[in-house]
């Protein structure tokens, strides 16, 4: 009972890991193509 529930635990953790980080690199994404079109932007 113990092992299944840190297998849902682990499985629930890495889903969550793994929509983070892809936001974060959408995020990034989306203000590099963002960038050269704002004049303050050295």
């Amino acid at each position: 009972m113990t092992r299944l529930m840190f297998i849902v635990g682990l499985i629930i953790f890495l889903l969550y890991m793994w929509g983070y980080i892809a936001m974060i690199n959408q995020t990034h994404s989306s203000q590099k193509r963002k960038a050269p079109d704002e004049p303050e932007h050295d």
